[in-house]
C-alpha cells in the first residue's frame, strides 16, 4: 500500500522515487518499441508479386470482360488471344495492334494491396492510329495472372483483360 508523505523531505523522496520508476518504465517501453521497429524493417528474400520485375515476360490474353450498357458483365475466354512481352529495358511488343506493335511502358506500384498502374506508349508505324497512349490499372492475382483495366481511355460500362504469363517450355 502506498505511503502518503507528510513532511517536505518525505515528499521530495517520494516524488523522486515515483519519477525514477516512471523513467525506468519509459526507457523499457522505448527500448521495446525500437526493437519491434528493427525486426519489422528486416528485408525479406521473397520478391513482391506487385514489383516491376513481376511483369517482365510474355503474357497472353485469356479472358476479357465488358458490358453493353446494362448491369450485367459479359466474360469471354480465348485460347488464342493477343500476346504482349514486357522487357527489362522498359520496352514491350504486342500482337494486338498490327500498326502499333511496340513501344515503352511505365509500371508504378499504387499500394501494398497488389495494385499498380501501367502506362503503355505505343510507337505506331502510321499516323492514322488515333490512340498511342493507354493507361491501365493492374491487379496482380498471383505471379502468373494479371488483370488490366483501362483508366485512360476508360470503358464507360467497365471492362477488363485477364492475362496469363507464358512460361517457356524447357526440355
Amino acid at each position: 500500500m502506498n505511503h502518503i508523505p507528510t513532511k517536505t523531505a518525505e515528499l521530495v523522496s517520494y516524488l523522486t522515487t515515483v519519477h525514477i520508476n516512471q523513467s525506468v518504465k519509459m526507457r523499457h517501453l522505448v527500448s521495446l518499441i525500437i526493437i519491434m521497429c528493427l525486426f519489422s524493417c528486416v528485408e525479406k528474400d521473397e520478391v513482391s508479386i506487385h514489383s516491376e520485375s513481376a511483369i517482365i515476360g510474355k503474357w497472353r490474353l485469356v479472358e476479357f470482360t465488358y458490358s453493353t450498357g446494362g448491369p450485367e458483365m459479359i466474360t469471354k475466354s480465348t485460347d488464342k488471344g493477343p500476346e504482349i512481352v514486357f522487357r527489362n529495358n522498359l520496352t514491350f511488343t504486342s500482337s494486338g495492334r498490327p500498326e502499333c506493335n511496340n513501344g515503352t511502358y511505365l509500371y508504378t506500384e499504387v499500394d501494398s494491396l497488389q495494385n499498380a498502374e501501367l502506362l503503355l506508349e505505343f510507337e505506331c508505324s502510321t499516323d492514322s492510329s488515333p490512340l498511342t497512349t493507354v493507361k491501365y490499372a493492374v491487379t496482380l492475382i498471383n505471379s502468373d495472372k494479371i488483370i488490366l483495366s483501362p483508366l485512360n481511355p476508360r470503358c464507360i460500362e467497365g471492362c477488363s483483360y485477364k492475362y496469363q504469363k507464358i512460361i517457356p517450355k524447357t526440355d
